[in-house]
């Protein structure tokens, strides 16, 4: 499967680690160039420096031909942006890290009129874990 991780931070370097080890195909997008560096020389993986709320860096980053992109930066505003950049594209299926409430509740219509595939909210999933 050809999948596009946005961000090189945690999140996105823990998927990246296993999905790689799992044998997909990866791509990863970060404006940083030592994280982005850090990860491309760690795992057999391909990288891209630029934003991801840029066209042409997702274009780079082979959106077209995707099955999934996770956006995982730490603004809500630029996963949710890269992922409906990447449904107009072409890409099956985006996921989005939200962690904003008031962008929490409003889940359901991203879904369903952005195309969005899941939303993630780490503090909810914490959250309700720990209820």
């Amino acid at each position: 499967m050809k999948i596009i991780i946005v961000g090189c931070g945690k999140i996105g370097r823990a998927l990246a680690q296993e999905l790689s080890d799992s044998g997909h195909d990866l791509t990863v997008v970060d404006l940083n160039p030592d994280r982005l560096s850090q990860l491309t020389n760690t795992l057999d993986i391909y990288g891209v420096q630029g934003s991801a709320a840029s066209y042409q860096t997702l274009l780079e980053a082979g959106v077209r031909e995707a099955d999934l992109l996770v956006s995982t930066v730490d603004a809500d505003e630029i996963n949710l942006l890269c992922c409906l950049i990447a449904r107009q594209a072409g890409t099956p299926h985006v996921i989005a890290r939200v962690r904003t409430p008031l962008y929490v509740d409003d889940i359901r219509f991203y879904r369903e009129q952005m195309g969005l595939s899941m939303a993630i909210s780490p503090e909810l999933e914490t959250a309700q874990e720990i209820s």
